[in-house]
């Protein structure tokens, strides 16, 4: 791991899982990753090798952690706990994601750059997309966590 690999307690493995062509089962949009920090509610949806994410939903998570009052370190740690379950895209990814969050606008559905490469890395690895974003709420391939209680 990077230069911020102490593990905490909440820290993750996220070896891949292959079952049926799948990467993993889930991919955990930024919304997912900071309801997972505040929840343990959620804690099964984050079991090793249950799924993936990109830099870009780390960056979002990262921000919000700085944003919301965690030390530097702490987000660092965060952040870097989620390495392991880091999935990669290329450029024709983006523009595929593009085209979707385009076609999601006209219809007045509005997602975010992020959101939407996500959620076409979702269903191109044939994962569930992991979120708590009203947008997504019954799309298909989501999986859609509302504010759950402690």
């Amino acid at each position: 791991m990077g230069r911020w690999s102490s593990r905490p307690t909440w820290a993750l493995s996220c070896a891949r899982s292959r079952k049926g062509g799948r990467i993993a089962e889930y991919f955990y949009d930024s919304w997912a990753i900071l309801a997972h920090l505040a929840n343990p509610k959620l804690k099964p949806y984050f079991r090793a090798g249950m799924g993936r994410t990109t830099w870009l939903n780390l960056m979002e998570v990262y921000w919000a952690l700085l944003r919301d009052g965690k030390s530097d370190a702490t987000a660092k740690g965060i952040v870097s706990s989620f390495e392991p379950c880091l999935l990669e895209f290329t450029l024709e990814d983006v523009m595929d994601a593009m085209a979707l969050r385009l076609s999601w606008h006209r219809r007045r559905r509005l997602i975010s750059y992020v959101d939407a490469i996500g959620y076409h890395l979702a269903v191109k690895k044939r994962s569930r997309f992991l979120t708590g974003d009203p947008e997504f709420k019954g799309m298909p391939l989501v999986t859609f966590i509302g504010v759950l209680s402690h």
